[in-house]
């Protein structure tokens, strides 16, 4: 099993991906070589509240300004990584007997069930396991996360509503630790609680061996004096009270104390936290250079070891049918490649039969009455039937590049309501056929009418009979038509 997945993962490169860090006041999009490429824009108030999508036209306006201010290599090909605020997002450890590693996957979901917090008609569940956490072998760590399906659901409708492909969906605990760990700033061995402090108000992340342990969130209105003023003095107890609450949280249950203390903040309080804190070991990071997108940008979709997405299957069979895509285009690429290398070669065979063939003919007429004659003229019949195998495939490569135009053509009249699944091609001279999804059956009539008025086309027809409804309110078709003689 393991052979045949470096197989596929050689043969189908992983898409690239990218890191969208959704909150109440700010949306970042994270990728690029090293997470290098970051765009964030401010979020109108009343958009997302408490992690929640209040107003999907609102958000989607904004992901279209984001989309439009991306460089181009990574909207040609968009496949993001949605990490939502761990607010919502419950998640709890579990152990089980190394006896069930045979059969892990039933023995975890059997668990899930077992410790969800919430209804598990109405949530998106997952599990991953927590590497290093027994040496001994003794038992099999795992981390559960539980999240409502209308929390996620209404982000990632926005989102495919506006050309984004969601890949998988996690949490900003899960991702800012990814983060770490591809920075080196944590180590296996050690335990750190991580406090992020935003507009919305601070989450504590604890970890320990490099895995996540547990997340918590405080609102600022918490905090908040009358009027809805936050004193310095209040944010410093607070802060306090619920560092040394988790230090001792983790002291009962795994025993020892938290090593270190990493804070992800603007300037702001950085004084007033060391002279609180000061006793124990404290590292400072800026936003801009530690965030979840970038830690969900560095997921991997093909690596052997399983991680958490809180994505609904409905979707993840929607990004399944886009990679396919992209990968019958590369094979296209690499079948065309291919083809030409062995026109070469068989241009350069049939120069040799040729050289062959007149240098036997010229010995034969030596002695024609010779036995070998009759061997000469079944190689010379072979000759002709190779040289006939050229020529077709000569004529191939020549329609290759109409096709291609053809296709291009087809996908451009297509617009961003249309999604094509399939297009036949016969032949450039017979009737070609286009299969797709749209919104309404208004959507594919007037995809039908680009068609018949783009002038290339002839006999474009789109039967009743080929509208048909599908899920969530899209329908599919098919429209028919040939390519005009020039």
């Amino acid at each position: 099993m393991k052979i045949i997945k470096r197989l596929l993962v050689l043969i189908s490169p992983q898409p690239p991906l990218v890191g969208l860090e959704v909150s109440d006041s700010t949306i970042r999009l994270g990728g690029g070589r090293d997470n290098s490429k970051q765009v964030s824009l401010h979020l109108p108030p009343g958009i997302i509240e408490g992690g929640r999508l209040k107003n999907r036209d609102g958000f989607k306006a904004v992901l279209r300004e984001l989309y439009r201010r991306l460089p181009p290599k990574i909207r040609k090909h968009l496949n993001v990584v949605l990490t939502i605020p761990a607010n919502d997002v419950f998640i709890q450890t579990f152990t089980l007997p190394p006896q069930v590693s045979g059969n892990l996957e039933e023995a975890a979901e059997l668990n899930l069930q077992m410790v969800s917090p919430l209804n598990l008609k109405q949530s998106y569940y997952d599990w991953q396991r927590m590497g290093g956490s027994d040496p001994a072998g003794k038992t099999i760590e795992l981390l559960g996360a539980f999240v409502l399906r209308e929390i996620v659901d209404g982000f990632v409708q926005a989102l495919e509503e506006t050309d984004f492909n969601v890949a998988a969906v996690e949490f900003t605990s899960l991702s800012l630790i990814r983060e770490l760990k591809r920075q080196g700033r944590i180590e296996s061995g050690q335990s750190h609680l991580v406090v992020e402090v935003k507009p919305e108000g601070i989450t504590f992340i604890l970890t320990r061996n490099s895995q996540l342990l547990f997340h918590s969130f405080t609102p600022w209105g918490t905090i908040a004096g009358e009027g809805g003023a936050i004193v310095t003095k209040d944010f410093i107890n607070a802060l306090t009270d619920e560092v040394n609450t988790i230090s001792n949280f983790y002291g009962a249950h795994w025993g020892g104390a938290v090593s270190n203390l990493i804070f992800i903040t603007s300037r702001d309080f950085q004084s007033e936290i060391k002279e609180a804190l000061g006793d124990r070991p404290l590292t400072f990071f800026d936003p801009e250079e530690l965030n979840s997108a970038a830690g969900a940008a560095s997921r991997s979709l093909l690596q052997e070891t399983k991680e958490i997405s809180l994505l609904g299957a409905s979707y993840l069979e929607i990004f399944k049918q886009n990679q396919i895509l992209s990968f019958v285009s590369l094979w296209r690429s690499i079948l065309i490649a291919a083809t030409s290398f062995l026109l070469l070669l068989s241009i350069g065979a049939d120069l040799f039969l040729r050289q062959l063939a007149r240098e036997t003919e010229a010995a034969t007429t030596l002695s024609l009455n010779q036995p070998s004659h009759k061997e000469l003229a079944e190689l010379e019949e072979k000759a002709s039937e190779f040289n006939q195998l050229v020529f077709l495939i000569k004529e191939i490569r020549q329609e290759e590049p109409q096709a291609g135009s053809v296709l291009k053509l087809i996908n451009n009249l297509a617009g961003a309501g249309i999604r094509i699944s399939r297009i036949s091609i016969p032949s450039l001279d017979g009737l070609i056929a286009v299969y797709g999804t749209t919104f309404n059956e208004q959507s594919a009539i007037e995809f039908k009418n680009r068609l018949a008025n783009e002038g290339s086309f002839t006999d474009v027809d789109l039967p009743l009979s080929g509208i048909m409804p599908g899920i969530e309110g899209q329908v599919s078709f098919s429209v028919s038509f040939k390519i005009k003689n020039p």
